[in-house]
């Protein structure tokens, strides 16, 4: 416990007198005591605020996969019905059953599902790059938090070291 001045002292005739209370030991001690816990406390609010934000990254994330999606979904969607048109507008000509019909086709169905896959890959790897973020916030926050608390213990320390 720290010495705050509470020791009693005997005079040379045998008289105790009152102890004395050292109130600018008492409020140092109580400032570091406080400047530890807002250390702490700091530490804290930054791992609280950085799961937040890495949990709507995530959710970011999840939206850009959707979108891909959607985009790869409608990619395939324009291929069918330019490749209906193309067998349409061949078959008025009376070319449908021409081979050079069929590759047409068939190449633009290949274009459909390479942009398809485009789309996706762009979805996913906005999402990646939304969840690495949202590592790296976590792992910003848990090193404040470490150093916030080593500072803390810092600051006790120091209290120990300088009041006993």
């Amino acid at each position: 416990m720290a010495n705050l001045g509470n020791t009693k002292s005997v005079s040379s005739t045998g008289i105790i007198s009152k102890p004395s209370f050292d109130w600018n030991k008492a409020g140092a001690i109580s400032g570091g005591v406080f400047d530890a816990l807002g250390q702490v406390l700091s530490g804290r609010a930054e791992s609280a605020a950085a799961d937040t934000t890495q949990a709507n990254l995530n959710y970011q994330a999840g939206q850009e996969v959707a979108q891909g999606q959607h985009s790869a979904q409608e990619e395939r969607r324009q291929a069918k019905i330019l490749a209906s048109r193309a067998l349409a507008v061949a078959a008025a000509g009376g070319g449908a059953a021409d081979p050079s019909t069929a590759r047409a086709i068939a190449d633009i169905d290949g274009e459909g599902a390479y942009r398809a896959a485009i789309q996706l890959y762009r979805g996913r790897a906005l999402s990646d790059k939304l969840i690495a973020r949202g590592n790296v916030v976590e792992i910003e926050a848990d090193a404040s938090r470490d150093a916030n608390n080593i500072g803390a213990a810092r600051t006790i320390g120091g209290l120990f070291g300088k009041y006993g």
